[in-house]
């Protein structure tokens, strides 16, 4: 089980958790998760494309498992560049 530290706003529409060092957008409609994921995956093979690598997961939130994708959370490291 995931315990969640913070919760943040999108200007998307999947909600972000953050937990140990990892964010994870949920799934508002089903298919957002799959989709980053697989972009992700094409991207690492375009030569010195810089990206972040998302991964499917399923998670525990409200007491149902839902689908997420997950990467490192670099929050942090980009309103530093800002």
């Amino acid at each position: 089980m995931i315990v969640y530290e913070n919760q943040t706003s999108s200007k998307g529409n999947q909600k972000k958790l953050l937990c140990d060092g990892y964010m994870y957008k949920v799934d508002e409609l089903g298919y957002e998760s799959i989709s980053e994921a697989l972009v992700s995956e094409l991207e690492c093979f375009i030569r010195e494309f810089p990206h972040i690598d998302y991964y499917l997961e399923e998670i525990e939130s409200n007491g149902k498992l839902v689908t997420s994708c997950k990467s490192k959370d670099y929050s942090n490291s980009i309103s530093e560049e800002h």
